[in-house]
C-alpha cells in the first residue's frame, strides 16, 4: 500500500478540523466497510503507482460549480426547474472523442431545450458523461459461444469484446479512464458558453474514486472532484458499507438508487447518515421499480420522507426497473412501460402532494433500435438491427422526444 497510502496522508490530518466531517470520519474509513461490485485487480505496486498518479491529476471541476448544481437541484425539489438527467449507459473510451463528444452535448441541449418547451421551466441539464466508465453487474460470469467469461463492468476495468482476454480485468484501464474523463470535460468546457451541462456518474471503484477526493481549505469541505453529481447504485446502497461511508461526508450533491427493495426505515436511516444537516439539494432519490410495481411501492416511501421533514429531489428512473430480453437474449425496453412508470410517478406524487422534481434517462444521440414499441417503427423484433449498446438498452432522439412530451402533463 505504499503509494496509495501517501497520497491521502496530509488530507487526513486536515479531516480533524473539518466542520464538515463527522469525528470519525476521513476519506479512508470507507476502507474498513464491507464493498459489493470491485474489480478483480492485480493489486501490485504498479497498480497503487497509477492510483498515485490519478490522484495528482488537476481538478476536472471547480468547487464552485458545487455550490450551483446544488441549488438547483434544491430549486428543482420545490418545483421551480426540473432535472434531466440524460446519457450512456456505459462510456466507451474509443467515444471520447472530440467529433463524437460534440455530438452527444448537442443532442443533450437539444433534449433540453425541447423539454423546456414542453413544461415551460428551466430544466437543469445532467448529463452522464465524463467519467460512466464502470458498471455494477447482477452476475459474476456470463456464458457466450458456449464459453462462460467474465461479465463485461465497463470499460475502465475490462473490454465488451466476447472473448477471454477481453474480459480479463486490467488495472491498466484506471490510467485511459481518467486520461478519458479529462478529455471530456475539457471538451465540455470548451462547448460550454451560456449553458452549463454538468457532469454525473456512478462512485463504483471506490480506490479510484477516493483518488478525486479532495479538500476544500477555505470551506473546510472534501468533495470529489471528478463529477459535479454522482450516484450511489441499487446494488451498493447498504447503509453500513463502503459506498455510503465513503460519500457520507463529501460535498457533492448525492444521487441514491432505490428499489422495492428497500423499505421505509432503511431509507430514513439512509437519508439521515448522507444528509444528517438536511441539507437542501444534497440528495436526489432516483426511484426505479418498473411499470408495474411503482404504485406498490413508491407512496410509502414518499410518505416516509415527508413525514420526517426531509429535503430531497424526487427523480424517476423509467428505465432500470423496465428491462427485458428478447428471444434471442438481448436486453432492451418497452417505451410503453417506460412512459407508464413516469406517468405513474406524477400520478403519485400529485396524490401524495410531493414533487417529482426530474427524470433519468440513458439516450443515445445515434438512431439505434435497442429499445422498441410495437406500435411504432422500432418492434421488438427489429431490436438487434441497430444495437450498440455495450451494456443496457438506450432511447434514440425521437424516442427520447417521445418520452419527454408526457411531462407537459406537469403545467
Amino acid at each position: 500500500m505504499l503509494f496509495f497510502d501517501s497520497i491521502f496522508q496530509d488530507n487526513t490530518k486536515n479531516s480533524i478540523n473539518s466542520d464538515y466531517s463527522c469525528k470519525n470520519w476521513n476519506i479512508e474509513t470507507w476502507k474498513k466497510f464491507p464493498i459489493l461490485q470491485q474489480a478483480n485487480f492485480d493489486k501490485t505496486n504498479e497498480y497503487y503507482k497509477i492510483l498515485n498518479e490519478i490522484a495528482q491529476v488537476k481538478n476536472f471541476i471547480e468547487f464552485d460549480s458545487l455550490e450551483r448544481i446544488k441549488q438547483k437541484l434544491s430549486a428543482a425539489s420545490l418545483g421551480h426547474c426540473f432535472v434531466l438527467q440524460t446519457g450512456d449507459c456505459a462510456e466507451q473510451f474509443s467515444d471520447c472523442t472530440k467529433e463524437t463528444v460534440t455530438k452527444k452535448l448537442a443532442e443533450y441541449k437539444a433534449q433540453k431545450e425541447f423539454l423546456q418547451k414542453v413544461i415551460l421551466k428551466e430544466v437543469l441539464l445532467i448529463g452522464r458523461i465524463a467519467g460512466q466508465f464502470a458498471k455494477p453487474r447482477s452476475e459474476e460470469l456470463e456464458k457466450l459461444n458456449s464459453e462462460l467469461l467474465p461479465v463485461y463492468r465497463g470499460d475502465i476495468v475490462n473490454r465488451p469484446d466476447k472473448n477471454l482476454i477481453a474480459r480479463q480485468h486490467n488495472f491498466k484501464n484506471l490510467k485511459t479512464a481518467q486520461k478519458c474523463a479529462q478529455k471530456v470535460h475539457k471538451l465540455i468546457q470548451n462547448y460550454n458558453k451560456c449553458d452549463e451541462i454538468f457532469t454525473s456518474h456512478e462512485a463504483l471503484l471506490l480506490e479510484y474514486e477516493n483518488c478525486y477526493t479532495k479538500y476544500h481549505a477555505g470551506f473546510h469541505k472534501y468533495y470529489n472532484s471528478s463529477t459535479h453529481f454522482f450516484w450511489i447504485g441499487e446494488r451498493t446502497r447498504q447503509l453500513n458499507n463502503a459506498h455510503i461511508e465513503y460519500a457520507k461526508n463529501l460535498f457533492n450533491p448525492i444521487g441514491i438508487k432505490i428499489s422495492e427493495n428497500i423499505n421505509s426505515e432503511e431509507l430514513i436511516s439512509l437519508i439521515n447518515k448522507i444528509n444528517p444537516l438536511n441539507e437542501s439539494g444534497k440528495i436526489s432519490l432516483i426511484t426505479r421499480f418498473g411499470s408495474n410495481k411503482v404504485q406498490k411501492y413508491l407512496p410509502p416511501l414518499i410518505q416516509a420522507v415527508k413525514k420526517n421533514f426531509f429535503n430531497v429531489t424526487w427523480i424517476c428512473d423509467p428505465m432500470h426497473g423496465n428491462t427485458e430480453q428478447t428471444i434471442e437474449k438481448i436486453k432492451t425496453r418497452n417505451l410503453n412501460n417506460i412512459q407508464k412508470e413516469i406517468s405513474l410517478n406524477m400520478e403519485i406524487h400529485g396524490n401524495e402532494n410531493s414533487i417529482l422534481a426530474g427524470v433519468h434517462l440513458e439516450t443515445s444521440e445515434q438512431f439505434v433500435t435497442e429499445c422498441y414499441s410495437e406500435n411504432s417503427n422500432i418492434t421488438i423484433s427489429d431490436v438487434p438491427k441497430n444495437y450498440k449498446s455495450a451494456c443496457d438498452p438506450r432511447l434514440n432522439p425521437d424516442q427520447t422526444r417521445e418520452i419527454l412530451k408526457i411531462f407537459s402533463r406537469l403545467n
